[in-house]
């Protein structure tokens, strides 16, 4: 598990790091700097990829099949399993009622904080903060027990730092509730990935994986658009409470099919 948990939170926590310190250059060194300095990170990651070497002979291969047949059988995993599918739509409602923060921040700040474009970078790395706490305890935790209800917990705990930041128009709270949203969203994230790890079959672990990142990922950006659109008509502050309500309904719904 703690092998999981290192690359999980590598891989987590630079999506929120990466905005974080995205959001204090733009305030430092204006925008035009920050994509200039967007592929120079790019070009670090290609060099690190063509180092790895890997020992094709230890892998085991999937059953043989078209692609649509093996595509199927990915889902077919991920959804048959009761605890993978309550941890893929954990996933999905947090990635697509939370994750839009980053998009809505500078129109959020600017309603509720005034036009302070250096506090976009605070909070944004208020949210880094709690992500490290996060990634730093799940890298040191031994036991793989427990992991759905960490993920649960991580998932409300990010619905409600949401709602705080939202409605509090007070610095110190709103920056209390951005390291709630930056911790329960990795907490959810890291122990979903691990969980998923350990459960899916070897020859599907990849394919649900794929899924999984797909949920996660891939959720954030049509949440955007829709409570970006939701903001127009009421605010972004209001729309970033709306998608924390939509985020914690999930948890709770979630939280009562688990115990049935």
């Amino acid at each position: 598990p703690n092998a999981v948990a290192l690359h999980s939170s590598a891989l987590n926590t630079a999506r929120f790091i990466g905005p974080a310190i995205g959001g204090l250059l733009i305030a430092a060194v204006g925008e035009a700097a920050c994509f200039l300095l967007h592929p120079l990170t790019l070009t670090a990651t290609l060099v690190q990829l063509l180092r790895i070497r890997t020992n094709e002979s230890a892998v085991r291969r999937a059953a043989p099949g078209s692609f649509l047949k093996q595509y199927v059988e990915g889902w077919r995993q991920a959804f048959s399993d009761p605890t993978i599918a309550r941890l893929m739509a954990g996933v999905f409602l947090l990635g697509f009622g939370v994750g839009p923060y980053s998009h809505l921040m500078p129109a959020a700040v600017a309603e509720l904080h005034g036009a302070h474009p250096e506090y976009v970078g605070l909070f944004l790395s208020s949210a880094g903060l709690g992500a490290m706490v996060a990634a730093m305890s799940l890298a040191a935790r031994r036991s793989r027990d427990g992991l759905p209800a960490i993920a649960l917990a991580g998932n409300a705990t990010a619905a409600a730092g949401l709602a705080v930041f939202a409605l509090s128009g007070w610095m110190p709270l709103a920056i209390a509730g951005m390291v709630a949203v930056g911790l329960g969203t990795i907490a959810q994230a890291v122990t979903t990935n691990m969980s998923i790890q350990l459960r899916a079959s070897e020859e599907t672990r990849g394919r649900v994986l794929a899924i999984y990142t797909a949920m996660f990922i891939g959720s954030t950006p049509i949440g955007s658009l829709f409570f970006g659109w939701v903001g127009q008509a009421i605010g972004a502050a209001n729309a970033l409470l709306a998608g924390a309500a939509l985020a914690g309904a999930g948890a709770a719904l979630t939280a009562v099919r688990a115990r049935r």
